[in-house]
């Protein structure tokens, strides 16, 4: 009879919480389907339908399931809900502001409700009908999530479940980085040569800050395509990712970062700046810049532009004083800083003659 070493027996993982959010009497064919997709998943489906009697209100109770759930999954149908009086917002608008301010991922599905049709039998009053279709626009437009649409339970039960395991597979990644840091700085090299593939994904790395923090002259443009606050967040101007082996020219080997909020906060009192190498959680961030580069002295023109975002600062590695990565000098004798902010649109190799001329003025200077 075959025996089990118990010395070599392992705890599978803990089921990951999903919390699911929707109106309940238009969408309860959609909820079963996602609970269906969500079990796939080997996961755990939390709602309204596993309430029992509490002595707190009803809200408060799904604020509890939220802040202990991991993943949030928002559905919106035909209806937008009943309103709570205090904040003139559905109950289900209030869960999605909780999993936001935690800071949960979100999946965000919307019944595409020009093709199925809309019943009469879910209609709002002209309000509600008001604020759904403000809802279903904010959540369309927003900068901090993508979207999807169905149809059919069939539809909603696919594309959440390959929604569902790609979520796990990130929160997987951003622990497994935490271990070992090389596994980010592998994973940050792939976003660095295909960023719209990786964007979102979160991984906690080591880098060096090689360059400055911008001030308050970067451009509102900036900010906007970051989802960033306009004069409250900071911007750092070439990290270089510790570890990380990028097959690319030599300009993408350096990345600029956002942090805001409490990560900001870190920095400020850590006094992270030039040559300070430090570990902290990033999410990779690849987006338009509205007239964020120009060829050859032309007008501006949109482009794409790849950045960190700074969730959460770890630990300071060590503090080296040094200087910019890359500097120029006036007249003045004064060093003025050379970001890649300025050199958008220039050619490659245009830039590296620029750098080597650069550094030979230094040299010369010093002699």
């Amino acid at each position: 009879m075959a025996t089990i070493n118990s010395s070599k027996a392992t705890t599978p993982p803990p089921a990951y919480r999903i919390f699911i959010s929707s109106t309940y009497v238009d969408m309860i064919p959609y909820r079963d389907a996602l609970q269906t997709a969500i079990t796939n998943c080997d996961a755990v489906a939390y709602g309204m339908e596993r309430f029992v009697p509490a002595p707190i209100r009803p809200l408060d109770r799904c604020y509890e399931e939220i802040a202990g759930s991991q993943i949030y999954i928002l559905l919106i149908g035909h209806r937008y809900g009943e309103i709570d009086k205090d904040t003139g917002k559905s109950y289900t608008e209030l869960e999605y502001d909780k999993a936001k301010e935690i800071g949960l991922p979100i999946l965000a599905f919307l019944l595409d409700t020009e093709k199925v049709g809309a019943p009469e039998k879910f209609r709002e009053s002209d309000a509600q009908y008001a604020a759904l279709v403000r809802f279903r626009s904010e959540l369309k437009n927003s900068k901090e999530i993508t979207v999807g649409e169905f149809t059919s339970e069939k539809d909603l039960q696919e594309k959440a479940t390959r929604a569902i395991k790609e979520t796990i597979g990130r929160m997987q990644a951003v622990v497994d980085t935490a271990e070992d840091p090389s596994l980010g700085a592998k994973l940050y090299s792939k976003f660095i040569k295909r960023p719209e593939r990786y964007k979102g994904q979160e991984a906690i790395l080591r880098v060096r800050m090689d360059g400055r923090y911008g001030d308050a002259r970067l451009r509102e443009e900036l900010y906007q395509a970051f989802d960033m606050p306009i004069g409250d967040a900071l911007y750092l101007n070439d990290l270089f990712v510790m570890g990380s082996a990028i097959d690319v020219e030599q300009n993408g080997w350096l990345i600029d970062a956002w942090a805001d909020g409490e990560a900001a906060d870190w920095l400020d009192d850590n006094d992270v700046t030039t040559g300070t190498t430090f570990e902290a959680k990033f999410r990779f961030a690849h987006e338009i810049v509205k007239g964020g580069g120009r060829i050859l002295g032309g007008p501006p023109q949109d482009v794409y532009q790849a950045k960190l975002v700074m969730l959460k600062g770890i630990k300071v590695i060590e503090k080296e004083p040094k200087k910019p990565t890359s500097s120029k000098r006036g007249s003045d004798n004064k060093t003025v800083s050379f970001s890649r902010e300025d050199s958008d649109g220039i050619p490659a190799g245009m830039m590296e003659s620029l750098q080597s001329l650069i550094a030979q003025l230094e040299e010369q200077k010093q002699q």
